[in-house]
């Protein structure tokens, strides 16, 4: 089995859409989670679902505990440079998206991560993920206390859900949000709902107040989603390697080389600032495909492509 430098065996997952489930590789066990699985000598279990975009995996991945000497792959985008093109508005829904499950998985949320809340007017817990809290109240706060320079809110973004609110960090207000997208779904999948990191670096040292307080008018509709709210002073810190976006040999539905380079650009940023943050994130550059020679004619690699993929993360890994 192979170890990594400065973390105990933990279990192995890989997170993503067909090219991680290995539609195309004949038979699938030639995808790449199987070759580095078998290269590895350890079990990966694979996470890759066909359609999938960063909204659907969210479910999947808080959906596990990550922990010390876990180890994680992310590969999405395919879909979603297809589906939501490069509109500014789009783009945001998914490098938040993108950026809370990285950020998920590298802090250990669900062993450490977890700031125990203090919740004033009415909350209740939140249908889906099982994981937060949602308030339909005006008024209504929640604060925590985290560790760190750096604070994270995981919240949900969603179709049809008009909720407002402001943070506030040691009684500070630093910003105003809203839980509303438009265009986030339904994803090929069918789901209108996705993660969404807040991130607020440049903190000083020790311990802070971090509290939301619900703004839009109480109603049914207009409902504030928090999932999770950390600092990035945890002392679990489980490993996981990002990869950008492979460009298709043709774009038969929908998308483009030019779409990728932006949603590429997306994930270099976000995992620039998760890494300043002191996570145990990597960027995987997995573009290393003969599109002519490795490619199924569209979107997927085939068995050659996946030798190259699993290649790429091989390398990544230290």
């Amino acid at each position: 089995m192979r170890h990594f430098a400065g973390s105990p065996p933990g279990i192995f997952r890989a997170f993503g859409d067909s090219v991680t489930l290995g539609t195309a590789a004949s038979p699938i066990t030639n995808g790449y989670v199987y070759l580095l699985s078998t290269a590895l000598c350890r079990p990966i279990t694979n996470y890759g679902t066909n359609g999938d975009m960063v909204p659907d995996q969210t479910v999947k991945i808080y959906g596990i505990n990550p922990a010390y000497g876990d180890i994680s792959t992310i590969m999405l985008g395919v879909n979603d440079e297809r589906i939501y093109g490069v509109n500014a508005t789009t783009l945001g829904y998914y490098r938040r998206g993108l950026q809370c499950l990285a950020a998920y998985l590298g802090l250990g949320i669900k062993q450490f991560g977890v700031s125990s809340g203090v919740y004033t007017g009415t909350w209740v817990n939140t249908g889906v993920y099982g994981l937060g809290k949602s308030s339909t109240t005006n008024g209504s706060t929640a604060t925590f206390s985290v560790n760190g320079t750096t604070v994270y809110l995981g919240m949900i973004q969603q179709d049809s859900a008009p909720g407002t609110f402001n943070v506030l960090i040691d009684g500070v207000t630093v910003g105003s949000y809203a839980t509303q997208t438009t265009g986030l779904g339904p994803t090929i999948n069918g789901v209108t709902y996705g993660a969404m990191l807040l991130r607020f670096p440049g903190l000083s040292a020790g311990v802070h107040s971090v509290q939301i307080v619900v703004t839009s008018a109480t109603g049914a509709g207009n409902t504030v989603y928090i999932d999770w709210v950390a600092g990035n002073a945890q002392t679990v810190k489980p490993r996981v390697y990002v990869s950008n976006v492979i460009y298709a040999q043709a774009y038969t539905a929908g998308g483009s080389s030019a779409n990728v380079d932006s949603y590429n650009a997306a994930i270099t940023s976000l995992i620039a600032e998760l890494v300043a943050d002191g996570l145990n994130i990597t960027a995987v550059n997995v573009n290393v495909l003969n599109l002519g020679v490795d490619m199924d004619g569209a979107y997927h690699p085939l068995n050659s492509g996946h030798v190259k993929l699993a290649t790429a993360f091989q390398s990544a890994f230290v």
